[in-house]
């Protein structure tokens, strides 16, 4: 079995080929190996979750073109036992549950991205970064990747948004943000004691979110709402 996978949705979008590398712990021989590999094969970009961070040697990772664009951090909430009593009815926050996704829905998506390694990574570019999240926020309106979608709003603009939905059963968090003229207005309490109670009130009892320890104001956010760390592992870009 090669130690790489070609990423068919990933090469679409990006025009160029793009790979998951499957070498699950640091081993130089064989990850060099599978680029040199994969430059034969013509692809450009390829991705590296190792699975034990402290045994990475950072300075050969980087002589062969890796680049530390992430940290994926994964948090989960057990909400057995609580109930809707547990969290405050906001009416600032209403479910979006109009068709076409309203222009500020975009600029919050890209918002709420601005730490992903698809930002991170300044070779991707601006332009691609906005248009997968464009498309990001366009699946979940149609809820083809989100079951609902939660709103502030004032007057006609909207402040604020989450995306929810599941993976294998569990409640899951996609999109977070708020628009940074209206932070420190309470919104993002407000959205997530009214997600605590979506959650609830469709029968989910655990529920996980996955962001990037470089966002240190939503970790901290998330660990206050009751969330606890189950991970974070690394991930690597190589531009071949």
């Amino acid at each position: 079995m090669h130690p790489y996978k070609i990423l068919d949705w990933d090469s679409s979008f990006f025009k160029y080929k793009v790979a998951m590398l499957l070498v699950p712990t640091y081993n130089y021989i064989e990850l060099n190996t599978a680029l040199q590999n994969l430059k034969r094969e013509q692809v450009k970009l390829a991705y590296w979750s190792p699975e034990n961070e402290s045994k990475i040697d950072e300075e050969k990772v980087i002589s062969l073109g890796g680049k530390l664009v992430d940290i994926k951090t994964v948090y989960r909430i057990n909400l057995d036992g609580k109930s809707l009593e547990n969290f405050k009815k906001d009416e600032r926050v209403k479910e979006y549950t109009d068709f076409l996704v309203h222009p500020d829905l975009f600029t919050l998506a890209y918002e709420s991205g601005i730490w992903s390694r698809y930002k991170v990574d300044e070779n991707i570019g601006r332009q691609k970064f906005e248009e997968l999240y464009k498309i990001w926020m366009e699946q979940s309106v149609a809820k083809k990747i989100a079951k609902t979608i939660l709103v502030t709003h004032k007057g006609t603009r909207l402040t604020g948004m989450i995306t929810l939905g599941e993976k294998e059963g569990i409640g899951n968090i996609g999109l977070v943000a708020v628009n940074a003229e209206q932070r420190g207005k309470g919104l993002g309490f407000a959205l997530f004691q009214e997600m605590f109670r979506w959650f609830i009130q469709h029968g989910y009892k655990i529920i996980t979110v996955v962001t990037q320890e470089a966002n240190v104001s939503a970790c901290r956010f998330y660990e206050k709402s009751g969330f606890e760390k189950l991970s974070a592992q690394p991930f690597y870009h190589f531009w071949i």
